[in-house]
């Protein structure tokens, strides 16, 4: 909990033309449009602290009055160019989870700490080295907006207490962090999608991923397994493949492009059997029609179906779950139902609104286990696999 004892946290220096010459020494003013690059400073601060404890605790989540802790107020602006000092309240350490962590007995705290980050991040780039490894890449944009308010000849110098060499902060800057925020790298990376188109003659590949990316690339010579692919994409296999490539990604770490394909390595397809049992399955699911149950009984929404065949063909190949037994709910939805030794797996695929709810049961021993889980996401569907592998193999097919 913040308390009335503020505290010099940071005094940004600004230099140029509108900041050096001050008419009034007593009454020293700053421009309201700098404003933005203060906060875009503050939340960088905290963002790479909330970073540093995540690493630190092992935790997903900062804890309750976390950013209540970090509370900058504006003070005093001095003379000397503009400075804008920054000031922090003290904060009652027992009032947060983990606070011999986020404000140690000796020592700067997390907070103080990841100023530092960000301070060596900035005199990295302006020193054409490599940013700290502490320093969140996906918030690079914030270190860029802070340069959109530099006019030519503007800099920001980023003095803190008891630092005798602050990082200088140039309008030319921004166009580093901009450059830094899109990254090229070579390896072997994961992403879910549909291969949507192959040209063998010019060596092209297309193929869109389950986030909405769309991807062209093309392969060259010597890419393990052309035939294989070609061959599992003229008989409508689904598989998984490991790809060695050249791609850019974006300051979140997101796959944007890829620009060539070195190599191709399938690890998992389905035989061309299964396919067409799911297949035709799902031609019978959308068949269905309203009334068929003793005259109740909803119609699958058809617009929900190309979804949930994606969904149970990517249980099938990226998660090794055996093939469901499938039906229709009446509420016009999908029961998808498994059997391994003494276990019977029931789930109910919520079609519009992409959620499961599933129940196992051992039939000699009464034990059961049930969830529910949300398809939308990716930590979701992990979720849902990791519940089905607790109660059927891994592998292989049930009639």
């Amino acid at each position: 909990m913040p308390t009335d004892d503020l505290k010099v946290f940071a005094s940004p220096r600004l230099r140029g033309k509108r900041f050096d010459n001050n008419p009034d020494p007593n009454n020293v003013t700053i421009p309201v449009e700098v404003l933005p690059m203060l906060d875009d400073y503050r939340q960088a601060i905290l963002e790479t602290a909330r970073a540093l404890y995540w690493t630190r605790t092992g935790q997903k989540k900062v804890p309750a009055g976390f950013d209540d802790a970090f509370s900058l107020r504006l003070g005093r602006v001095e003379d000397g160019s503009v400075i804008p000092n920054l000031l922090r309240a003290t904060i009652v350490a027992g009032s947060i989870m983990h606070a011999d962590i986020v404000f140690p007995a000796n020592g700067k705290d997390l907070f103080e700490e990841a100023r530092d980050v960000v301070g060596e991040t900035i005199q990295a780039v302006a020193q054409k080295r490599a940013i700290p490894s502490a320093f969140p890449r996906k918030y690079l944009g914030k270190l860029r907006s802070m340069g959109e308010v530099l006019e030519e000849g503007d800099t920001l110098e980023l003095h803190v207490p008891g630092v005798p060499n602050p990082p200088v902060y140039h309008r030319a800057l921004k166009d580093d962090f901009r450059d830094l925020a899109v990254v090229l790298s070579t390896g072997i990376h994961t992403f879910v999608g549909q291969v949507t188109g192959m040209d063998v003659v010019i060596r092209t590949f297309s193929v869109r991923t389950r986030d909405g990316i769309n991807i062209s690339a093309t392969y060259g010579e010597g890419v393990g397994s052309e035939q294989e692919v070609v061959d599992l994409l003229r008989n409508r296999r689904f598989m998984r493949a490991e790809v060695v490539v050249d791609a850019t990604f974006d300051g979140e770490g997101k796959l944007r492009q890829v620009d060539r394909l070195l190599k191709l390595t399938v690890t998992t397809a389905l035989d061309g059997a299964t396919v067409k049992q799911l297949d035709d399955r799902f031609g019978m699911l959308a068949s269905v029609e309203p009334g068929w149950l003793d005259g109740n009984g909803s119609a699958l929404p058809a617009a929900e179906l190309p979804w949930a065949k994606d969904f149970f063909f990517e249980l099938m190949v990226e998660g090794g779950i055996p093939k469901p037994r499938l039906y229709p709910t009446p509420a016009g939805d999908i029961e998808a139902e498994w059997s391994y030794e003494a276990w019977e797996v029931s789930a109910t695929v919520m079609l519009k609104e992409h959620v499961a709810s599933v129940t196992a049961v051992n039939v000699d021993t009464n034990a059961e286990g049930d969830g529910d889980f949300d398809l939308n996401s990716d930590d979701g569907r992990a979720e849902f696999v990791d519940f089905l592998h607790r109660y059927l193999t891994p592998r292989g097919e049930v009639a």
